[in-house]
């Protein structure tokens, strides 16, 4: 590369001398030129201009009169010129100029008498071409690279598309004079050339440049005039906004700022603005933090964590408050999270809202940030309720913020959604998670102790629950189930003594109206099958049969399996008490045998 920027500039040296549309002083440096026609072919130049094209193309489709882009010790510039062949035929062509070795110690200027000249000298390169021969007409109308007059620019403009260049946002203007375009242009090559770079362009048509000044301007931030007044455009705390990075961005001496640290500079000035109005920007008709992307605004955001005397001032949360709504990708939110949880910062609001997210969306990434420790440098013992430390940090003031935006968080959900969320954390939660995460936990245990919710959880959750709070609920989840054995048994003792006592009055009264031994239908083979199957069925349904096995066991452990209760072990246990009730059972089998046969 260095070859062929030395060929270029070599390649000038045997032609014509350096020429340009500015002075600089105790410098020199290097310059060549390329001319192209509208489909980017190179007519004149080395192959240094080669790497071009693309741009020569650009700027014929935009029609550009001043094109600029200003780098470290390099500036581009270019033009798309209206030419007319020999053959009487309009086409355009492009040039190019480059210079190379620009010392960003020193200023550079230049005024409308210089551009003209410059342009003259352009119109005797394109006109002196060997492959084709051209006549200039104007940039897009014939003569208009000579009418060119100087306009006064007010140091408001100035600095407000000074400000908006430095936070890397585009300006448009709108003008209704060449002149006015150029004269603006050129200022702000001189103020801030040494500073950062940056692409200029006065275009018939719109581009895409940091600042981009065309007759057609559908939203231009303002307008120059005919009669060279400027008008503003742009809402007014916008405008005050930009004008004021731009002062200060005009008052500091420092060097020449590049790409990432330029943007880190450039939110370091937003931050200050900020917070020296913070009243202003905490009102929610403020738009300023609309003209930022997401990524600007978590680094806004933390600029304003990092220099705040006081995160908990009323108006400073507000505007925390505001960004972070303002901020539509979840990972960056996701990302603010996690800085502000390594920092020890708990905004209610916050912190709110994360835990409304993580209970509609049971997001694995949203609910790691309160519960996985791999997000923290912090380590929490696993019994944390039984350790004074976690205790102190839990109802201390490091916590104090964060356990009452969970409780507030929580305020909307009825039992039933409680105990379902419980549940959700119970079965996700890692044996050993962050401090927040516990402290959310133990709000949902602490809300759910008037309600009987441990029947809910399974024993997977009741045993996770068990070893992160410390709670014992496995072991109720047991001592229900022996209950539950209990009132199982209970019902079929009870069950099967009522049937009995209504199979020995059937018996009884059926014995009464019809003795054994009469003849009649009743004692017809049908009825007797009949009655054998009612019979059967009663005995199946009470429970009667199984009743008389469990009597029947003579080993003392079925019986303590399938009766909880110690008062019914005890009198089952007694040989009377079983004998009695095997010969009863025995004697209505016999006597309903008997009286169906």
């Amino acid at each position: 590369m260095e070859r062929l920027e030395n060929s270029a500039s070599n390649h000038l040296n045997e032609t014509l001398e350096s020429f340009a549309f500015f002075h600089i002083f105790n410098a020199s440096y290097n310059s060549g030129y390329g001319i192209y026609n509208s489909t980017g072919e190179l007519l004149k130049g080395n192959r240094f201009f080669e790497q071009y094209t693309e741009l020569a193309t650009k700027l014929d489709t935009k029609r550009s009169a001043f094109y600029l882009e200003s780098k470290e010790n390099e500036i581009i510039f270019g033009c798309s010129l209206s030419v007319k062949a020999d053959n009487g035929r309009e086409e355009r062509v492009v040039f190019i100029q480059v210079y190379k070795n620009l010392p960003l110690q020193d200023k550079i200027t230049s005024d409308i008498q210089l551009l003209r000249q410059f342009y003259e000298r352009i119109k005797f390169e394109v006109e002196n071409l060997h492959v084709k021969k051209y006549s200039l007409v104007g940039f897009w109308d014939e003569g208009d690279f000579r009418n060119i007059e100087e306009t006064t620019i007010d140091n408001y403009f100035l600095e407000y598309t000074a400000g908006k260049i430095y936070t890397g946002k585009k300006t448009s203007v709108k003008i209704s004079k060449l002149g006015s375009g150029f004269s603006l242009i050129l200022k702000l090559v001189t103020i801030l050339r040494h500073k950062f770079a940056f692409t200029l362009d006065v275009s018939q048509y719109p581009s895409e440049s940091d600042v981009s000044v065309s007759f057609i301007k559908p939203n231009p931030d303002f307008e120059i005039r005919k009669n060279g007044t400027c008008q503003k455009i742009t809402k007014q705390e916008s405008w005050d906004f930009y004008k004021e990075i731009g002062q200060e961005v005009l008052k500091n001496k420092t060097s020449y700022s590049k790409g990432g640290q330029n943007r880190s500079e450039s939110i370091s000035s937003v931050v200050k603005i900020i917070l020296r109005k913070q009243s202003d920007y905490c009102s929610p008709s403020n738009v300023i933090l609309d003209e930022f992307d997401d990524k600007e605004k978590v680094k806004i955001f933390q600029g304003l964590i990092q220099k705040s005397n006081n995160i908990n001032d009323q108006d400073v949360r507000k505007i925390l408050i505001k960004i972070y709504r303002k901020i539509e990708s979840s990972e960056c939110k996701k990302d603010l999270h996690k800085r502000l949880f390594s920092r020890n910062i708990y905004i209610e609001e916050l912190v709110e809202e994360l835990v409304q997210t993580i209970y509609n969306t049971r997001s694995k990434d949203w609910f790691n940030l309160l519960f996985s420790n791999s997000t923290s440098s912090e380590n929490i013992p696993l019994n944390y309720l039984d350790d004074e430390w976690v205790q102190n940090s839990r109802t201390g003031s490091k916590y104090k913020y964060f356990e009452k935006a969970v409780k507030k968080a929580l305020e909307s959900l009825n039992d039933s959604d409680s105990i379902d969320f419980l549940k959700y954390l119970a079965s996700e939660t890692p044996s050993a998670p962050k401090t927040e995460g516990r402290i959310l936990l133990k709000v949902l245990d602490d809300n759910l102790r008037a309600v009987n919710f441990v029947s809910k959880l399974s024993e997977e959750e009741a045993k996770n629950l068990d070893g992160i709070l410390g709670t014992k609920y496995i072991d109720g989840k047991k001592n229900e189930k022996k209950v539950k054995r209990h009132k199982d048994i209970k019902i079929a003792l009870r069950a099967s003594a009522l049937v009995m006592i209504i199979l020995a009055s059937y018996l009884l009264i059926d014995y009464i109206y019809h003795p054994i031994g009469n003849e009649g239908e009743n004692n017809s083979p049908g009825n007797i099958m009949e009655n054998n199957s009612i019979l059967n069925r009663l005995l199946e349904s009470s429970g009667l049969n199984k009743l008389t096995e469990l009597s029947g066991h003579k080993s003392e452990d079925v019986l303590e399996d399938n009766i909880s209760s110690k008062d019914d072990q005890k009198s089952l246990k007694n040989n009377t008490a079983r004998e009695t009730l095997e010969n009863t059972i025995s004697d209505f089998r016999r006597l309903f045998s008997k009286r169906l046969s």
